[in-house]
């Protein structure tokens, strides 16, 4: 046991003896670790929003880079050069992921849910950092 552990049970075992009901005591730690445990589920949720946030653009730029693939793939052509570079560059992004689809069985649900767990406990671990928080318990 630690000395604060010991002296904490030495305090509580004095205001016993004098009478005291022990729940007096306990009182002002509670309330401490209830404030500290409202800041940590608000820490929680801000990141957790965040990281919605973060996943719906990436998911966004996935399917737009899908469609531009697409597009690639079904022959269209312009004169603008800057789609004409576009065009293969995303039709070589598509095979990649379309091949991660045929051998892990990835999809566009696994992709967000990555994405958002991800961004989430990059966040967590960021801001809890920042903030001097303590964030043992709160992720997986």
């Amino acid at each position: 046991m630690s000395s604060s552990t010991l002296t904490s049970l030495a305090m509580l075992k004095m205001q016993v003896d004098q009478g005291h009901d022990y729940l007096d005591y306990l009182r002002p730690f509670n309330a401490e670790r209830d404030e500290k445990l409202r800041i940590q589920q608000r820490l929680y949720w801000r990141c957790n929003r965040k990281a919605g946030y973060c996943a719906w653009a990436m998911s966004i730029g996935f399917v737009a880079t899908l469609v531009v693939g697409l597009a690639a793939s079904l022959g269209v052509k312009s004169e603008n050069a800057i789609w004409n570079m576009t065009l293969p560059s995303t039709l070589a992004i598509s095979f990649p992921l379309t091949l991660g689809n045929l051998v892990w069985g990835s999809t566009f649900r696994g992709f967000h849910q990555l994405i958002h767990d991800r961004c989430r406990v990059w966040f967590l671990k960021r801001e809890s950092a920042a903030l001097g928080i303590d964030i043992s318990g709160i992720e997986k």
